[in-house]
């Protein structure tokens, strides 16, 4: 009887390994889909901001510094939430600005 209980055992193990591990990788996908909702959420709502403020500034210097410097944040913001893909967008972009200024 214990030789059947101890053959038992590695296979539940095994299965419950497996278990683990696929929920561990459930857990991780869920993670990054809430870090990247509330990526959009931040862009969605500083947009929103924008379109507000923008409208009542008179002159477009003002504007554009706000942009840029949101554009530092956005990429800080997605460097900390570990957003790889949005960070290099976001280098492309400054670095292409940067070379149409000159």
């Amino acid at each position: 009887m214990q030789n059947n209980e101890s053959s038992l055992l590695p296979e539940q193990s095994d299965k419950s390994l497996e278990q683990i591990q696929e929920l561990q990788k459930h857990l991780e996908k869920e993670k990054d889909a809430r870090k990247e909702e509330r990526f959009i959420w931040i862009l969605v709502s500083t947009i929103l901001l924008n379109i507000c403020f923008f409208t009542a500034m008179q002159s477009m210097l003002g504007p554009l510094v706000i942009v840029f410097l949101q554009i530092i944040a956005f990429a800080l913001v997605a460097k900390k939430m570990g957003m790889g893909e949005v960070v290099q967008l976001i280098n492309r972009m400054v670095s292409t600005i940067a070379k149409t200024a000159k």
